[in-house]
């Protein structure tokens, strides 16, 4: 946690962000895979400990470094994401609504962040690299990558 705030603060984020970004915790937002649970439990030979420090590749149709946003109620939707984002920056969403699958498919301490208002304002929640969730992307109105 503590690196995180220094993260946030170094990214020109007050730490009254962490408080409202508090609100979808880590715990919340693992969406491991029933794939990588089975490796883990199997002793996969290729965990080293923090995988996103592993050698990555292409994941449901989101490649390495990228982190990707679900067509609406279409869970992986055939490995087709409907956004891909790659460049460190902030990317203002329109029209989407609804519920939509995010993944963060970056490594290292790569963040992809999620804002209420244009612009990247106002932090809502953020995954770390290899996680995703389902959310509603109404109250999402930007998403930034950010390189930890």
């Amino acid at each position: 946690m503590q690196q995180l705030t220094k993260m946030l603060t170094a990214g020109g984020v007050c730490a009254l962000a962490l408080v409202a970004m508090s609100a979808v915790s880590v715990t919340e937002a693992k969406g491991a895979t029933e794939e990588q649970g089975q490796a883990a439990d199997q002793g996969d030979p290729s965990d080293q400990g923090d995988q996103s420090e592993l050698a990555c590749a292409t994941a449901h149709g989101c490649p390495c470094g990228y982190g990707c946003i679900y067509p609406e109620d279409a869970g992986w939707n055939n490995d087709r994401p409907s956004h891909k984002y790659y460049k460190y920056a902030c990317y203002n969403l329109s029209n989407q609504y609804g519920t939509h699958r995010l993944f963060n498919n970056q490594t290292g301490r790569a963040l992809m962040i999620f804002y209420g208002k244009y612009n990247c304002i106002d932090p809502y929640g953020w995954l770390e690299p290899g996680q995703w969730f389902d959310r509603d992307l109404g109250p999402i109105n930007s998403v930034a990558l950010t390189s930890g």
